[in-house]
């Protein structure tokens, strides 16, 4: 008996919707990076020659699994693995015929060497990881951070914002701090399954994060996703839900950020050490840290460098560091 397919009918008002077609300015970093030139280069060089002696000197002393794949993981996630690549493959080699047990190793270290190891083309079981507590809460969390985009963009299709408390509840998962966070768990050597159950348990700390995050990116990129009123945002729900102005709507979404953080603080006081642990709740700061970066000043950084993220940017990594 051939299986009956169902097919979910898709309202007309949304199906022959369509957003409309932006056009974003060029990067405003044209070439710099791949022309970046030194004006003193003999000196770098040799400057760097002895970083690389050292660095390679640290790799070559290190003898426990642990030192040696965080030392790895470092030189790659720096992008300069291409200088040591002889010596990473012997360490690997090493990591790899190990025979310390492995069921003394924590959740970072066993998910550390698991990863380098197959991204090195060494076959290595991926029982002991499978077993990790982390992977399924992970995966509900993507699951879930889909069902919030989705029901956010079907209010914007359908130019039909729902009550400002509605938006703000759904606001909690596409600020994608639960997905964020639950990526993080392999890497914090404090959290066990229990703490990531008091997170996703929805305490005022992470709701309050959440919101105050995706406010601060709502007062910066509003302009731009309103497509010059062809489409509503928070702003225009705010507005309607209630009966305010404009320029109303937006000074209380300021001291929405004020209170997050009054929330986060007086949360912080409370949590630390006790409900959480403090590098769970310390990571839960460089969030709200982060928005407040990115949206200084009610601007769209990720859009909009130019003003205010990129020169941060450039006095990182472009410009000279005077010592």
């Amino acid at each position: 008996m051939a299986t009956p397919t169902i097919v979910t009918a898709i309202p007309s008002n949304v199906r022959n919707l369509r957003p409309p077609t932006l056009t974003y300015k060029p990067s405003m970093w044209g070439d710099i990076f791949s022309t970046f030139t030194f004006d003193n280069q003999e000196k770098y060089i040799k400057e760097m020659e002895a970083l690389k002696k050292e660095a390679r000197s640290m790799l070559m002393a290190a003898t426990s699994t642990k030192l040696m794949i965080v030392l790895i993981d470092k030189l790659e996630r720096l992008g300069l693995a291409y200088h040591f690549e002889t010596e990473i493959e012997n360490k690997l080699k090493q990591v790899y015929d190990s025979i310390e047990d492995e069921q003394d190793y924590d959740l970072f270290t066993t998910a550390l060497r698991f990863r380098l190891l197959r991204q090195h083309q060494y076959h290595v079981s991926c029982e002991k990881l499978g077993k990790s507590f982390a992977v399924p809460y992970y995966r509900e969390t993507v699951k879930q951070l889909g069902r919030a985009y989705n029901q956010e963009q079907k209010w914007i299709m359908e130019r039909q914002m729902p009550p400002f408390e509605e938006y703000m509840t759904n606001s909690v998962f596409t600020s994608c701090i639960y997905v964020m966070f639950m990526a993080f768990v392999p890497g914090m050597k404090s959290v066990t399954e229990e703490v990531v159950q008091w997170l996703l348990s929805e305490p005022k700390i992470v709701i309050s994060t959440a919101k105050m995050g995706r406010t601060l990116e709502d007062l910066g990129s509003h302009e731009r996703e309103n497509r010059e009123g062809k489409l509503p945002t928070v702003v225009d729900c705010y507005m309607n839900d209630k009966g305010v102005s404009k320029q109303e709507a937006l000074s209380q979404f300021v001291e929405l950020v004020e209170d997050g953080w009054k929330d986060m603080t007086e949360e912080w006081v409370k949590a630390g050490g006790r409900s959480a642990p403090n590098e769970l709740i310390q990571q839960l700061l460089n969030y709200g840290g982060a928005a407040e970066v990115t949206y200084n000043n009610r601007e769209d950084g990720y859009t909009d460098p130019e003003k205010y993220l990129g020169p941060l940017i450039a006095a990182l990594y472009v410009d000279p560091i005077l010592i």
